[in-house]
């Protein structure tokens, strides 16, 4: 698995339409157009240095069958 994003740069076909939809409303278009472009791996890297990956935080808890 890699540590990095690699979204897909076509549309799928409900993407087109619901951009289809946004014609006066580009601003919600445009980051799913050029979101390959605004998370390149230059970024990415750049934000897993500032983020690491930590261990803390709350245990899983599971369900007991009764």
């Amino acid at each position: 698995m890699s540590l990095y994003w690699n979204p897909p740069v076509a549309l799928s076909a409900s993407e087109e339409r619901i951009i289809a939809r946004c014609k006066t409303r580009k601003v919600f278009a445009f980051p799913r157009t050029h979101r390959h472009l605004i998370f390149d791996r230059d970024l990415q890297e750049n934000l897993a240095a500032i983020y690491p990956e930590r261990n803390s935080g709350k245990k899983v808890v599971l369900a007991c069958s009764p």
